[in-house]
């Protein structure tokens, strides 16, 4: 379900941005298979870790298919996150 103020790209556009990137899956599933420069910050974790990331920089969110994304993005928007973008279809869509 979309969210005002989160906007897409695919995953094309994405390795040509210069952001924070957050992959919000697993730790296991972001070791067995993870792109440069995303870091690794589990959806569950995020709300705890919101200080490791600066408001005022554009953050990419990506996980698996794009669903923890979203969920990521309503978090950091709920929070005061202006610039937020979600990779569409996730790492599945990664080319």
């Amino acid at each position: 379900m979309p969210v005002k103020g989160v906007s897409h790209i695919t995953s094309k556009e994405a390795k040509d941005k210069k952001v924070q990137f957050v992959d919000v899956r697993t730790q296991g599933e972001y070791r067995s298979n993870h792109r440069k420069p995303f870091r690794n910050i589990p959806l569950h974790t995020l709300k705890n870790r919101l200080g490791e990331l600066q408001k005022d920089k554009e953050v990419v969110v990506i996980c698996q298919s794009g669903v923890r994304s979203m969920k990521a993005a309503k978090i950091l928007k709920k929070h005061g996150f202006k610039h937020i973008t979600n990779v569409k279809g996730g790492m599945s869509s990664w080319v």
